[in-house]
C-alpha cells in the first residue's frame, strides 16, 4: 500500500509541474522616438511575426521611450549581434519592429534584455525643399500620364536611355 501512495505523489507532482504556465520571454526595446510604436505593435524577425509591444513607457534616467515587447514561445531566438529597427510596413503602413540577424553569430540575449533600435529614415516634414521635390516628382508623373500613349512611350524610352547611359558611367569610373 505504501509503494501506491508514493506513486500517487509523484504522479501528483508530475501532474502539477506541467501545469505551471510557461514564464513569458520579454525583450525591452529603447526607442530614440516612440512614434507608431504602440501597445499592440508587431515585432518580426526576417518578416515573420515573433511579439507583440506590450507598453511603451519612457525609462530613467535619460526619459527614452522602451517598448516591452513580449516574444512568441517559438519564436527565434534573438542575440546581442542582431539589429533592431523601427519601420513601416509601406509608405502609410503602421510601424513595427524589425529584428535583423546578424552576419556573425551572438550571445543569446537573456529574458528581458535591453537592445536599442535604430531611428528609422524619416521625411522630416519640415523640411520644405523634400516637400517640394516630392511634389514637382508627382506633378512630372501627372503629366506623363496626362500625354497620349504613343507620345507617353517616347518619352519613357528617353527617360530609360538616360539611365542606362548614367549607370554605364557610373560602373566606368
Amino acid at each position: 500500500m505504501r509503494l501506491h501512495t508514493q506513486h500517487l505523489v509523484l504522479i501528483c507532482c508530475f501532474l502539477i509541474a506541467s501545469c505551471r504556465p510557461t514564464p513569458q520571454r520579454l525583450i525591452l526595446v529603447e526607442l530614440e522616438r516612440a512614434d507608431g510604436i504602440h501597445a499592440g505593435a508587431e515585432m518580426r524577425y526576417r518578416g515573420v511575426l515573433t511579439g507583440h509591444v506590450e507598453s511603451v513607457t519612457l525609462a530613467e534616467p535619460h526619459q527614452l521611450p522602451v517598448a516591452k515587447v513580449v516574444l512568441a514561445p517559438d519564436s527565434h531566438p534573438l542575440t546581442s549581434t542582431d539589429q533592431f529597427q523601427v519601420t513601416a510596413s509601406g509608405l502609410l503602413g503602421d510601424m513595427f519592429i524589425e529584428v535583423t540577424p546578424a552576419t556573425s553569430p551572438g550571445v543569446p540575449l537573456p529574458n528581458a534584455a535591453i537592445v536599442r533600435a535604430q531611428t528609422p529614415r524619416v521625411l522630416h516634414l519640415d523640411n520644405t525643399d523634400q516637400i517640394a521635390k516630392m511634389l514637382g516628382n508627382l506633378n512630372l508623373f501627372t503629366d506623363l500620364l496626362a500625354l497620349p500613349e504613343s507620345k507617353r512611350a517616347e518619352v519613357l524610352n528617353k527617360i530609360r536611355k538616360i539611365l542606362d547611359d548614367a549607370k554605364k558611367e557610373s560602373t566606368n569610373k
